[in-house]
């Protein structure tokens, strides 16, 4: 109801469940690479007939050696790097990753001696997936290096299954401390090819939270907040046209029956899965039938029609984020929305989100129950609170779009518990629907974990408004 058809196996990397991480590095992999597919550069960097096209002239070093210098360019040190990837492809997913460089510099010429790549989740690294090398950097500050065909093993991919790819890094030296550039290539586990992808890097031990992934990454600035004075008037009903971050959003404003705002309103925010918008989601979940007698504010958004709806691919702050933030000020300074009983919840793509977001904003949400949900992303390193998760889906019947939400669950919930967490774990072996007869537990959930709460009331056992199919993981 909620979902609209894409490709199949391009989903299985998009919609991709968590780290799904054992707890050591994964094992050492084949150095020597497997023949690489035509991709329109050998590893020289000289040209073939591949299907990719020719290297552009900037990113081949030239055929003499006495315009090669590096007269202008900045010495780049020998050392480890943080490097972001961001598959444009693939609606700006990004990928981290850590590169080992050996530089030397001999007669004005500098070379990356070694050029290793190695997969990362943040915590740990794998063993290299692609020993490149020696690759010439030219006059221009310009580097290319191609991988082969190579593998990023389950245990650092997206997937949690290895995945294939087959990448060319076409770069330019910036400063000593900052490359960047356009990737070309594959993925060839869901055959995507990548024209418009792009790579940055930066000091391993100088990194942030959130690796580099294009070249404008250091001048980014984040989207402006609303402030209280510039917010629209919010009424009961449709809001169409709140402009946050440049963007019109629409979302729908549920207020009970005994809504006063001079009083203090807990609050829900609800996200659609793939393919839905706001229409119906209200009455779809069951929230709308129990609005009154629980006193809470819904609100129930549309997307801006993105590959999995919300934009839960990046780290970084972006339109939904935004959206969140405005939302919030408006609300609390309007409609009298208590700033510690803020809740998310979704369905499928929503449920995702509604994960994500909590995470992301773990100081201002202070519970999520996400609905056959999980985590695209690795687990962010920028967490700042242990948020209590309610986290309900439909057992190994729980499919859509051919993609595993069974999985996809237990992965955030292993992923959540080695975080120590407070996790209740619902499996109503329904399927891919939402079970309404959750919603008197999801409210009794929300209700008994504020901000205020230091510690969650649910010590040994669940209240028995909660089914027996769910069961309590304490940190």
């Amino acid at each position: 109801m909620w979902m609209r058809t894409l490709s199949v196996i391009a989903l299985a990397w998009v919609c991709g469940c968590a780290e799904n991480q054992s707890s050591t590095a994964g094992s050492p992999l084949d150095t020597d690479p497997a023949p690489a597919p035509d991709t329109g550069v050998d590893l020289d960097g000289s040209e073939n007939q591949g299907d990719l096209g020719p290297v552009p002239d900037m990113y081949r070093p030239p055929d003499t050696d006495a315009v090669v210098t590096t007269e202008r360019v900045p010495s780049v040190a020998s050392g480890l790097y943080s490097m972001g990837i961001s598959l444009a492809e693939l609606g700006n997913f990004e990928v981290p990753f850590q590169v080992e460089l050996v530089v030397s510099e001999t007669d004005g010429r500098m070379v990356f001696e070694q050029f290793n790549v190695r997969a990362t989740d943040g915590e740990q690294v794998s063993e290299p997936i692609a020993e490149l090398g020696p690759i010439e950097v030219t006059s221009l500050g310009t580097f290319l290096a191609a991988s082969g065909d190579t593998v990023m093993p389950a245990e650092f991919s997206p997937t949690g299954s290895d995945v294939r790819l087959n990448l060319i890094f076409e770069g330019r030296i910036v400063s000593p401390e900052f490359a960047c550039g356009r990737i070309r290539g594959s993925l060839l586990t869901i055959d995507t090819e990548l024209v418009d992808s792009s790579f940055a890097i930066e000091p391993w031990a100088d990194r942030g939270p959130i690796a580099p992934a294009y070249c404008e990454a250091l001048d980014q600035e984040p989207c402006p907040r609303m402030a209280v004075d510039d917010c629209p008037q919010l009424a009961d009903g449709l809001t169409e046209g709140f402009v946050s971050c440049g963007e019109a959003r629409t979302f729908e404003v549920h207020l009970p029956q005994q809504h006063d705002p001079e009083q203090s309103w807990p609050v829900i925010y609800l996200f659609h899965g793939l393919g839905g918008s706001h229409e119906g989601l209200a009455l779809y979940s069951g929230l709308l039938d129990v609005i009154d007698e629980y006193g809470f504010i819904l609100i129930v958004p549309s997307s801006t029609d993105l590959p999995v709806e919300w934009e839960q691919f990046t780290l970084r702050d972006n339109l939904d984020l935004a959206w969140f933030d405005d939302t919030r000020t408006c609300l609390e300074s309007q409609l009298g929305v208590d700033p510690n009983r803020i809740f998310v919840t979704g369905m499928s793509a929503g449920g995702l989100y509604a994960s994500y977001l909590g995470l992301m904003r773990s100081t201002v949400i202070a519970a999520t129950a996400p609905m056959s949900g999980g985590l695209i992303i690795n687990y962010p390193p920028i967490t700042e609170r242990r948020i209590p998760v309610m986290a309900s889906w439909g057992g190994p019947m729980d499919w859509a779009v051919e993609q595993n939400f069974d999985v996809f669950a237990r992965n955030l919930i292993d992923d959540l518990e080695r975080r120590d967490h407070l996790v209740i774990a619902c499996d109503h072996g329904q399927g891919h629907v939402w079970d309404q007869g959750l919603n008197r537990a999801l409210w009794r959930f929300f209700s008994d974990h504020s901000l205020q709460v230091g510690t969650s009331p649910y010590v040994d056992e669940l209240p028995d408004v909660f089914p027996d199919y769910c069961r309590l993981i304490r940190p």
